[in-house]
């Protein structure tokens, strides 16, 4: 019997000496763990303060964590979660700053709080969801990121982007002035914005506002934007060509110099969605409207790298 008690005795002690804890700073945080399953790689209480075992496996085998609309302060010890691959922590209106965060993260859902700032993102994150903070800038945004929403914040500037992005969204940001170079992106939305020119155009299959209701930035653009030198500006006089009837219903004329034949024509939607495309073999060119609902579109002609553009008004 002593030496069963003496075992039982000395596998405790191993466990307690092999266990390695970290203060846990928050004391809501502290209970949110207590309360959701790692009761037993906690130690401590309100009063005293928690502790929580790095080793515990609770910490180490969690891949989901969602510790939204707690009342949580301060969430370090987070990045003790070493395989954790989605972070939840919306509506945590007390808490402005993140810690390191875990390094196989591909989802932050941060939104809704008063982060100021952001720390270093895990190199193979996907999903980053911070809107509707107080965040003045981002860090560098992992190549691997799809969804990116960033918007109603006060952001100043936007870092470079990802060149496959679904969604991208920097909208209710009154003192963006200047989008970053664009990639490849599917949807992108930057209204209620200081944007006034962009650097080009990219491989943009909606934007709202439309990418090409919107001037390239040129040198000594009054936002200080970048000016990519191989993108060649909005050109009204280059390639003249005039629409009409505008307002239209079911088909418009296109007339242009001859000189200027085979030129491309697209017209475009409000989302900057490409509507139709074609090849203007002469100077004169109808083309049927009669699939476009009604409502405002952008008409634009490409000649040797420059842009002209009309807007075209389909009125029934």
């Amino acid at each position: 019997m002593r030496k069963f008690i003496a075992a039982l005795f000395y596998c405790f002690c191993f466990s307690i000496s092999n266990a390695q804890y970290v203060a846990i700073a928050d004391t809501n945080f502290g209970m949110w763990l207590n309360s959701q399953g790692y009761a037993q790689c906690m130690i401590g209480n309100n009063a005293n303060g928690w502790q929580m075992d790095t080793t515990c496996s609770q910490v180490v085998n969690q891949t989901h964590l969602d510790c939204s609309n707690y009342g949580i302060q301060n969430l370090s010890g987070i990045s003790y979660f070493d395989n954790l691959k989605s972070l939840t922590c919306a509506g945590l209106h007390s808490l402005s700053i993140l810690p390191a965060l875990p390094p196989h993260l591909t989802s932050l859902i941060c939104a809704i709080g008063q982060l100021v700032t952001l720390p270093p993102l895990p190199a193979g994150l996907l999903v980053l969801d911070c809107s509707r903070n107080q965040l003045i800038s981002l860090p560098i945004i992992p190549n691997s990121v799809t969804h990116l929403l960033c918007d109603n914040n006060q952001l100043a500037s936007a870092p470079d982007l990802p060149d496959s992005l679904t969604y991208c969204s920097f909208s209710s940001n009154p003192d963006l002035k200047c989008l970053p170079r664009l990639t490849t992106i599917v949807n992108l939305y930057y209204n209620n914005t200081s944007i006034s020119c962009i650097p080009n155009l990219g491989n943009v299959t909606n934007s709202s506002p439309a990418l090409n209701s919107m001037p390239f930035c040129d040198i000594g653009n009054s936002n200080g934007c970048e000016v990519i030198s191989s993108v060649l500006q909005f050109n009204h006089e280059c390639c003249p060509f005039s629409v009409f009837p505008n307002p239209a219903s079911n088909s418009i004329f296109v007339s242009m110099d001859v000189n200027n034949a085979a030129s491309t024509l697209t017209i475009t939607d409000i989302t900057g969605r490409r509507i139709a495309e074609t090849i203007l073999t002469t100077g004169n060119t109808q083309l049927s409207t009669e699939a476009l609902p009604d409502g405002l579109y952008f008409v634009a002609v490409y000649k040797d790298g420059i842009v002209s553009t009309q807007k075209l008004l389909i009125s029934r």
